[in-house]
Formats: C-alpha cells, sequence, structure tokens
C-alpha cells in the first residue's frame, strides 16, 4: 500500500508485529508471501522476524477439472518453483534477496494436495488450520491463501455482529481480489472470527468493524447498515 493514506500506517504496523507467516505452498500463494510481506521477512529493526512455514492446510480447494489447485513439488521444490516464477521479473539482486528468507517447508514435503475435495473435507481441514493455529499459542499470525479457502472459512466462523451486513457478503459470497488484506480477531477455542477489518488497495476501501467504511479520496464517509 502506498504511503501516506489513511489506516496504510495502522495496517503495516500489525503486519510488522506478526509471530508468524503462514503460506500455502502453491506458488501463487508462496510468491505472493515473498514479494507481499519481504518487509516483514527481511526486517532489520526485528532480531525475531518470523520465519515463512509451508501450511498445505491453507491450499486452494481442489474442484473437478481445477489444475491450479494440485502441485507436482514437495518441500523445497515449492520455494525453488516459486522463485523461479519470481526470478523471470525481479533484478537478481532482488532474487538473492528472496532466495535468503527462511522457508520451513517440513510441512510439504509429502504430497500435500488433493485430487477433488468437497465442501465437508474442505470444512474439516479448515478446522485443522484453527487447531493448528490454536496450539501454536501465537498472538499475531499472517495467512496467506486462496479466495475460496477463505472464503469457506468466513462462512463458517464470522459472528453475528462481527461486521457490516456488507462486509460479510463481501467476504463469504465475493471472489477475494488480488493483494486483499483481512485483519481477523479470532476465539479460537469457539473457531469463531469476533471482528474484522478489510484493506481492499484495488477498491482503496478500508471497513472497519461494525463501525463506518471510509472510502479514500475526499475523506467521504458512508455509513453501513447496522447489523
Amino acid at each position: 500500500p502506498a504511503a501516506g493514506r489513511k489506516g496504510d500506517s495502522e495496517l503495516a504496523a500489525e503486519l510488522a508485529a506478526a509471530q508468524a507467516i503462514w503460506a500455502s505452498p502453491l506458488a501463487r500463494a508462496l510468491e505472493t508471501a515473498l514479494v507481499g510481506l519481504h518487509p516483514v521477512l527481511c526486517s532489520s529493526a526485528r532480531q525475531d522476524a518470523p520465519a515463512l512455514v509451508l501450511k498445505p492446510a491453507l491450499r486452494e480447494k481442489k474442484r473437478p477439472g481445477g489444475l491450479d489447485s494440485i502441485s507436482a513439488r514437495r518441500g523445497r521444490g515449492c520455494v525453488r518453483r516459486a522463485l523461479a516464477f519470481l526470478g523471470r521479473d525481479i533484478s537478481s539482486a532482488d532474487a538473492a534477496e528472496l532466495a535468503s528468507v527462511q522457508v520451513d517447508a517440513r510441512e510439504a514435503a509429502r504430497r500435500w494436495w488433493a485430487w477433488v475435495e468437497s465442501r465437508n473435507a474442505l470444512r474439516r481441514r479448515i478446522r485443522r488450520l484453527l487447531l493448528d493455529l490454536e496450539r501454536s499459542q501465537l498472538r499475531a499470525v499472517i495467512l496467506v491463501g486462496h479466495s475460496f479457502l477463505f472464503r469457506e472459512l468466513f462462512r463458517m466462523a464470522i459472528v453475528e455482529g462481527a461486521a457490516p451486513p456488507e462486509v460479510v457478503e463481501q467476504l463469504t459470497q465475493r471472489k477475494a481480489g488480488h493483494c486483499d488484506v483481512v485483519r481477523c480477531e479470532m476465539n479460537l477455542g469457539l473457531g469463531s472470527i469476533t471482528s474484522v477489518h478489510i484493506y481492499s488497495p484495488a477498491a482503496g476501501v478500508v471497513v472497519d468493524e461494525g463501525a463506518r467504511q471510509r472510502r479514500r479520496g475526499g475523506g467521504r464517509r458512508v455509513a453501513p447498515e447496522s447489523g
């Protein structure tokens, strides 16, 4: 996000304070994590900069005919594939810096994708992901995944009053935009999302949970319907 816009500094500060970054092993998600979270992964201001962990539970839902949700790579091979794609579009110096990022690929060492996945199977996988989050005892984790996965997570977990109705509709019914960031507060013991903020650079909108929608440009404020 461009500096100077209202809300950007708060978002950047919260991302920078993350204790862990978990990403889908699929190349496009791993590329997003390496590039989009580069300032966090390579921060010189932190001696405890988080490692990037490949989490197969964050992979996209495999639908019939969906060849973009399977892979031929495992473990470090997932990292090499993502770096190879990125190397086509960035300088050699930037590529070398990204290659130096610590990546824990142990969970992706075996075949981590499914051929076809039902909605019930996806929900079981999401519950395992939430259990992993609870067991980690980490307070702030960045998850980098995919649209259908997160849509199903929001359908399962958002509680009444966590966000205005139009935000809930956006998260549970529509495809997420590229580089959208959704900040959630969760009760992991109950598997519930209790508040939501959305940052959407494509739409230029920051949405506060249960409060208001601030549209960039002119400072206009639009009050959502109360829920």
